[in-house]
């Protein structure tokens, strides 16, 4: 599915960049939506990777009181962001931060 492992990693930093920018809870919904608008990645690629980030504690996967389920990145994720921040270089975070 990956061209190779740097990508799948940048995926996963761009996933744990957006929860940490939104600094809130995010439906599945909303996530995807935000991950998918500026095209630069794909369902499947987003879906393997959270699982991916949720199994090593850097994401939590959440239900609400309606039983929809909502996404945050965990201090394990931030502090794995802020070692692997400079992959978003290049102009990828910044397409995602005016998105």
């Amino acid at each position: 599915m990956f061209e190779n492992s740097e990508q799948y990693t940048a995926n996963k930093i761009l996933i744990l960049f957006v929860l940490d920018k939104f600094e809130m809870k995010m439906t599945d919904n909303a996530l995807n939506a935000v991950l998918l608008g500026p095209g630069l990645v794909n369902y499947f690629s987003i879906q393997e990777c959270k699982e991916d980030l949720i199994a090593k504690g850097c994401v939590e996967r959440l239900l609400d009181s309606n039983g929809s389920v909502l996404y945050c990145i965990t201090e394990k994720g931030k502090e794995r962001l802020n070692q692997m921040k400079y992959m978003l270089s290049g102009g990828l975070g910044a397409r995602y931060e005016a998105f």
